[in-house]
């Protein structure tokens, strides 16, 4: 086959970047092409799922790309990839009538303090506020006097880069804020300070810190699944209409017992 690339495409808004370019080394036309791209968020669980779909298809070759979800979309409007990867629901400026979103995954974000901390909910604006530093002392939010010691997640985190693209509407998280290495950092840093503020996802959770309710709903497998919960995130493939059998293919497996177990130790399944 020719060689197909990635289209470079940027956001006004976004400024996210796709390129990238494959060249296929076939050994006969019994090979198929599959590209995928989009969402950095859910690229590691796109490689975890086309390591599995590759051994049930080893003639499908398999390139999977982050770059972001609307760079996807991008991308897959442009006809230059087969799938594209959202951490989110399409947009209404987004969508395009050929657009078919398959629904594969679900997750969610906890707000997490100290379990001596009395503050028991917050409003979403006031979690942006907090990450962003235009709240910095607990009785701005009915606590006790006493600075906010915000903890957050090292650049390249997944789950930083989710509050960071889908909660912070363009604001930025406080520099101040002191950095984890990684998720169980995280819970043990906010666990050991009781003036601390971080966030979790739902496969990081710990008895040793305390959980917020956001907009008054509190987080749990119900309402995650019902979306009910602020901070859920919910995770899509998206093709064309017309897309071809090898994507459907993929998508049928993606639905599948067997992808979803794959799945379910860091996620919440859906089918």
């Amino acid at each position: 086959m020719n060689r197909r690339q990635f289209l470079t495409v940027t956001g006004t808004a976004s400024a996210a970047l796709l390129t990238s370019a494959a060249t296929w080394p076939f050994n006969g036309p019994q090979h198929e092409p599959l590209l995928i791209a989009g969402s950095t968020n859910v690229l590691p669980f796109t490689k975890d799922l086309v390591a599995a779909f590759v051994k049930l298809h080893p003639t499908v070759d398999v390139v999977a790309e982050g770059g972001g979800s609307l760079a996807g979309l991008i991308a897959l409007k442009r006809g230059a990839i087969d799938i594209a990867a959202l951490s989110r629901e399409i947009k209404r400026t987004e969508d395009d009538a050929t657009f078919r979103d398959t629904l594969f995954a679900k997750d969610a974000i906890a707000i997490v303090t100290h379990p001596s901390n009395p503050v028991a909910g917050l409003t979403r604006a006031q979690v942006r506020d907090v990450l962003a530093g235009r709240i910095a002392d607990w009785a701005m939010l009915g606590g006790p006097a006493g600075p906010i010691e915000l903890i957050n997640r090292a650049p390249g985190s997944t789950t930083r880069r989710w509050v960071e693209e889908n909660l912070m509407a363009g604001d930025d998280i406080l520099r101040q804020a002191a950095v984890t290495a990684n998720a169980q950092d995280m819970a043990a840093a906010v666990a050991a300070k009781p003036q601390a503020f971080g966030y979790l996802a739902t496969r990081d959770f710990s008895n040793a810190v305390k959980t917020l309710t956001v907009d008054g709903v509190s987080i749990s497998r119900p309402t995650i699944y019902s979306g009910r919960y602020p901070l859920t995130r919910s995770l899509y493939y998206v093709t064309r209409s017309n897309a071809g059998a090898t994507a459907q293919r993929f998508l049928s497996f993606v639905r599948s017992p067997e992808a979803q177990a794959i799945l379910e130790p860091e996620l919440l399944r859906v089918y």
